[in-house]
């Protein structure tokens, strides 16, 4: 146990600066859930490193965990530091459906957990292509209104389009490489470009 913190307890302004993040991005408010319902049993820390992991309830994590789900994190969360008087870069780790752990850069920061700004949002898989993509064409705010998991190439008639959610009975809606957004239904078939945006047609329908 050499190098390790002797706190264990997860702290509460932990849980509320996980959950204030989660809360800004629709699609991730299932993890702010899973933290709610008691997810967070205790922390293993290491002093020589800025990571901060949980250990989970068994009872909790069985209903949450996803054995297929992507292992990712959400980079350049910015949350306010009290020491800096500045923003500082999170960062926050999601695997297989569960709330994994996170960094603030140093162990001994302190922040404002309703100080938070995801405008400058990223997702990286160090092993997922999509994640590369996904960052180049959207912006921090239109990544935190998908779910990231639906996001994958889709290749219609010779043309690229990438996958960005399910509507309904096999339709969905895809964007292309300059961004326009798509309607694809399958019966009867059709790629009908919407004359919307992307935030457009996930906060408020399509025409």
């Amino acid at each position: 146990m050499l190098g390790l913190f002797t706190r264990t307890r997860v702290e509460e302004w932990e849980k509320t600066f996980l959950m204030n993040v989660f809360e800004l991005l629709p699609h991730f408010q299932k993890f702010s859930q899973q933290i709610q319902d008691g997810l967070l049993k205790r922390v293993i820390i290491d002093k020589r490193d800025a990571y901060v992991g949980f250990v989970y309830d068994p009872l909790i994590s069985g209903t949450y965990e996803d054995k297929k789900g992507r292992c990712f994190k959400l980079k350049h969360v910015q949350v306010y530091s009290t020491i800096s008087k500045d923003y500082i870069a999170a960062e926050i780790y999601i695997g297989f459906g569960l709330v994994a752990g996170y960094s603030l850069g140093n162990q001994k920061e302190k922040i404002d957990c309703n100080r938070i700004n995801i405008s400058k949002l990223e997702i990286e898989s160090l092993d997922e292509y999509e994640f590369d993509v996904l960052n180049t064409l959207l912006s921090g705010e239109e990544i935190g209104l998908i779910n990231p998991s639906e996001f994958y190439e889709v290749k219609l008639e010779g043309k690229l389009f990438y996958h960005i959610m399910d509507i309904a009975d096999g339709d969905f809606i895809a964007i292309d490489s300059e961004k326009h957004v798509y309607k694809v239904t399958q019966d009867p078939y059709e790629i009908k470009q919407l004359n919307q945006s992307l935030k457009e047609v996930i906060l408020y329908g399509f025409n």
